[in-house]
């Protein structure tokens, strides 16, 4: 009896499932078509394959089973299966996700970094709990909960991310405060945050603005016409480049709202979204841009995805910028997000967008016969697609940037990392006094150069297997220098100094 009690909740839900799909057979007698019998049967057949595994495992399971668990692990592998992106949602995960999408967060205010085995804040968020008890970069994490942390990158994002998905209000960190020279135990609450979908703008020449936009969430648009307004009306900046490098995407009418404000035209195919059961959209120009812009670059990489591609393939195909970078990742696909009673939600792949030349830039991926070219079978790889002005776009393979360039940026090798951050970290007292309010180029700095030239012999010994360009960890140095004393905005825009992609693209608008 207490074996059914336990089941009870569930088995009653089925049953219900069951009987509402049933209902609905025994509605559907106008003249439903054979197919449509075959579908209803299948699924009554699979509901009940699915009741009777329960019974077994209710009636003959030799252990207790965790049922909550075992259905979010059984929902997880049913959607993982049919594509790479569809996926399911646990209840404890769906916050977080829809504050990623609402532009908003929650953490301990720190980033961190393991070097020279030793695990080393990076950033600080201002307003975080961290802050408060007066942590800074360059500081050393000790131990967190009375745990002693080991030096492991993946080790501590699992540790990170478990604190976070267990709604722990707070944590005790032991930590070295640099500027005290000693050994402090804090405790931090969880702060909330606006996570800017605009990581950075400013403008690198006169007549340029740049903007890196790391996401498309609910507040892209928004604070993209935010810069806008500050670069183009008010300091009258006519060219445009926006990074869409390392932006997995995000939501698709954030990119068509975005397009509308670079596509003077009016009633322009931008792009179209069309699934096997979902209707054809078309998304179109409204014609009514408030700026006017002249050239604009778009730089992109193996990383940009989905509804990031989308703003660079409609752009390439009605000749409205140029794109600089990597092939991009190849995600064509539109997901849909379906709530669960309990909490939980799925996100189903539903369509797939083709842009204004009718090319897909879905890669190919196992199971993909049976919903890209069924649902669009005019997609042939052999079709070829042309842009407005007729130059030939390639198709079924991400977009193809017009001008291609390895995006990897010298200064964040992994080996120079290495080396600069235990400098910076064991000198920062030291650079604090050299530096002194220095925040656009830390070159000719007498003092900070015998600094870094006394530490960098000292790790020749200390790292003897090791070789590195001593002129890029310099410029590691001053960029994580920049970063711990004046913030992310200062240490971009000292990366792209020597951010080959980001030079071409000022080339290219110069010319």
């Amino acid at each position: 009896m207490d074996t059914y009690k336990k089941w009870q909740p569930f088995l009653l839900g089925l049953c219900a499932a069951i009987g509402l799909i049933a209902g609905m057979n025994m509605r559907q007698i106008h003249k439903p078509s054979v197919e449509t019998n075959s579908i209803q049967l299948n699924s009554m057949d699979r509901i009940q394959k699915f009741a009777d595994v329960m019974g077994y495992i209710q009636s003959k399971y030799i252990d207790s089973i965790d049922l909550e668990k075992s259905t979010d692990l059984a929902l997880d592998a049913w959607l993982a299966s049919l594509d790479p992106y569809s996926d399911y949602i646990p209840s404890s995960e769906l916050n977080s996700f829809s504050n990623r999408m609402n532009g908003t967060a929650v953490d301990f205010g720190l980033d961190l970094v393991v070097a020279d085995s030793k695990i080393i804040i990076q950033k600080v968020r201002e307003a975080s709990g961290a802050a408060a008890v007066g942590m800074r970069a360059g500081d050393q994490i000790k131990g967190i909960n009375g745990l002693q942390i080991k030096p492991d990158p993946y080790y501590l994002d699992s540790l990170i991310n478990s604190i976070l998905e267990s709604n722990q209000d707070s944590i005790e960190i032991a930590w070295f405060s640099h500027e005290f020279a000693r050994e402090q135990n804090s405790k931090i609450g969880l702060s909330p945050f606006k996570d800017n979908a605009v990581e950075l703008s400013f403008s690198p020449e006169k007549g340029v603005v740049y903007l890196k936009l790391k996401i498309l969430n609910k507040e892209s648009y928004r604070e993209f016409m935010n810069v806008l307004e500050t670069y183009v009306s008010e300091k009258n900046c006519k060219r445009l480049i926006i990074d869409l490098r390392g932006n997995a995407g995000g939501l698709v009418h954030e990119a068509a709202s975005i397009l509308n404000q670079l596509i003077p035209e009016k009633d322009v195919l931008l792009f179209k979204t069309q699934g096997f059961k979902t209707a054809a959209k078309e998304f179109k120009s409204t014609g009514k841009p408030f700026f006017r812009l002249d050239k604009i670059v778009v730089l992109v990489d193996n990383e940009t995805a989905s509804a990031a591609e989308l703003i660079a393939a409609s752009l390439q195909d009605l000749d409205r910028a140029i794109l600089v970078g990597q092939n991009t990742f190849g995600k064509g696909t539109v997901l849909e997000q379906y709530s669960l009673p309990d909490g939980s939600a799925i996100r189903l792949a539903v369509s797939r967008f083709s842009t204004n030349s009718g090319r897909h830039i879905q890669k190919p991926y196992e199971n993909s016969e049976a919903f890209s070219y069924l649902s669009n079978p005019e997609n042939s790889r052999d079709t070829i697609y042309y842009s407005r002005k007729k130059r030939r776009l390639a198709t079924n393979n991400g977009v193809v940037p017009d001008s291609e360039l390895d995006t990897t940026n010298p200064a964040l090798d992994s080996t120079e990392q290495l080396i600069a951050i235990p400098i910076i970290a064991e000198q920062i007292n030291e650079i604090k006094k050299a530096v002194a309010n220095q925040k656009e180029s830390l070159k000719n700095n007498k003092q900070l150069d015998l600094i870094l030239k006394n530490e960098l012999l000292k790790a020749k010994t200390k790292y003897p297997g090791v070789h590195w360009n001593e002129e890029r960890v310099i410029q590691t140095c001053h960029a994580t220098i920049l970063l711990w004393l004046y913030g992310e905005s200062a240490f971009q825009q000292e990366l792209l100094k020597t951010d080959p992609v980001f030079l071409r693209a000022l080339k290219e608008l110069r010319n």
